[in-house]
């Protein structure tokens, strides 16, 4: 269910966040990585990660009965 969820949310996020998100949480790269792999700043990075999460929480708070940051420290954790 939480998966599900995650992947819905991820859905709303626009293209390069997404890919940013999922380069970084699935993929485990690190910041300087895909800032490097894309062209961006490590800066830029680290929005496009910091928006994802604010979207997931945004989204896992409004469709879910569990707290939207106990799913995001497990998601955060590849749990």
């Amino acid at each position: 269910e939480l998966q599900e969820l995650v992947d819905k949310a991820l859905l709303s996020l626009p293209e390069q966040t997404r890919d940013i998100f999922m380069r970084s949480r699935y993929y485990n790269q690190n910041h300087k990585e895909i800032a490097e792999a894309l062209g961006v700043s490590v800066h830029t990075v680290q929005e496009h990660i910091s928006l994802s999460l604010k979207v997931i929480r945004s989204y896992l708070t409004k469709y879910s009965s569990t707290s939207a940051d106990v799913l995001l420290i497990l998601l955060c954790l590849n749990l």
